[in-house]
């Protein structure tokens, strides 16, 4: 991977990671009590943006950095666990879109251990986005 196709993958996870973001706040906005999970996701999204800014910038000072430190299947494979993580969020999230009753309260907390999964998932994929930074730096 150049710098333009990292830049380029990072800046379509970031997009990935925004409309993420988007969803998960709406649905927690629709539940005023909404679990502390919801949040949590919200967060962990927002942490994968920094960090992706991270590689960005990191990327921008040191383009030779790619193939000195061989970085690109490491970045592949971190984007690629992402967008899959972003996506079953994303899947299940449709399911609660846009709805107010109390169907949906219950779907959350039924799907409880579901979102912690992919919660630790994308904890997981964040932190080795953050070694990446830390390597470029």
């Amino acid at each position: 991977m150049d710098p333009l196709s990292i830049t380029s993958a990072s800046v379509a996870l970031a997009a990935a990671v925004y409309k993420c973001s988007i969803e998960v706040k709406r649905i927690a906005g629709v539940m005023g009590d909404a679990p502390d999970l919801l949040d949590d996701l919200a967060e962990e999204v927002q942490l994968i943006q920094g960090a992706l800014r991270g590689v960005e910038d990191a990327l921008e000072d040191d383009k030779d950095a790619i193939t000195r430190y061989k970085i690109e299947d490491v970045f592949s494979i971190a984007v690629k666990g992402c967008r899959a993580t972003l996506a079953c969020i994303k899947d299940e999230f449709e399911l609660l879109f846009g709805r107010s009753d109390w169907k949906v309260r219950f779907m959350v907390l039924w799907k409880e251990d579901d979102m912690k999964k992919l919660l630790g998932r994308l904890d997981c994929k964040r932190a080795s986005i953050l070694l990446l930074v830390q390597l470029l730096n």
